[in-house]
């Protein structure tokens, strides 16, 4: 995890070369302290709103335990829509993925409750955009933690280089799309065991839509809330609208508005999505035994 973890100087962020080839290397990099303490805190307002706890749903890999979480599809111009567009997020998560044009794919809000909280099956996000009319992996994923999130409490453990395995064939574990559990064992003994992605708020991870990655379930008595933003290059747009929707130009935002601009709630239509709206993986095959 050292080799790809990078520190925000006192001067301001700014993408490296070693940044980039680190990337390239291992399918993400984990910037300290991109975002600020009070950056942070106007951003978890948000989520305290009722338009976010009205459209909470449950997922699980089929366990017992689920986790809760929200989904949609317009950054809006709300904190969370302005740190979405922010300079440094898309300017950065373009330039890794080969400084072509991006547009905001989705976002994602996953909560795990103290003691509660299920696991996230091991995935590829390319294997959900994929069965969803994308056709190249020229998309990646940035997550930024709002609580502390540690391997107790469920944390993002991914496997470096895995990015470079292509996109793995995926069938649905409960409500998630999984890969083979034999071909990841097989993964694992070349590429080496996950590594926890340990993260204090502020941080973000940037990663590739081929890396391999899951969450544990939450074991600890601290909640684990955790937001995920998709970016899609412009030109690799969905082949069809069955679940994706449209692109839909992408409003960057320079930095300083989060704290200049902030607003709990949006004006614009977040377009959230429903529960039952979110057939994302009906077309996977279920494993037999």
């Amino acid at each position: 995890m050292e080799l790809a973890t990078f520190n925000t100087p006192t001067e301001g962020f700014r993408l490296t070369q070693a940044m980039s080839e680190a990337f390239q290397q291992h399918g993400f990099i984990l910037v300290k302290d991109m975002f600020s303490k009070e950056e942070m805190e106007l951003l978890l307002e948000c989520f305290h709103t009722e338009e976010f706890r009205d459209k909470v749903f449950t997922r699980s890999d089929g366990g017992e335990r689920g986790f809760q979480m929200a989904l949609w599809w317009e950054p809006g111009n709300d904190t969370v829509g302005l740190v979405t567009r922010s300079r440094r997020v898309v300017e950065t998560m373009r330039d890794l993925l080969g400084e072509q044009e991006l547009y905001h794919l989705s976002s994602k809000l996953i909560m795990k409750s103290p003691k509660s909280g299920g696991a996230f099956a091991w995935h590829q996000d390319y294997g959900y955009f994929y069965e969803n009319g994308i056709l190249f992996p020229d998309c990646g994923s940035v997550s930024i933690p709002l609580d502390p999130c540690y391997r107790e409490n469920g944390c993002l453990q991914i496997i470096p280089g895995s990015h470079k395995l292509g996109r793995l064939d995926h069938r649905k574990k409960g409500d998630l799309a999984s890969v083979d559990t034999e071909r990841l064992e097989e993964i694992i003994k070349v590429l080496g065991e996950p590594v926890m992605a340990e993260t204090e708020p502020g941080d973000v991870l940037f990663f590739h839509s081929n890396l391999l990655h899951t969450s544990g379930p939450n074991i600890s008595h601290d909640k684990r809330w955790n937001l995920v933003l998709a970016f899609n290059q412009t030109s690799n747009q969905p082949y069809h609208e069955r679940f994706l929707p449209p692109v839909s130009k992408l409003e960057m935002v320079e930095d300083e508005m989060i704290l200049s601009n902030h607003t709990k709630q949006s004006t614009i239509d977040k377009r959230f999505i429903e529960n039952r709206q979110d057939d994302s993986v009906d077309n996977l095959k279920i494993p037999t035994a």
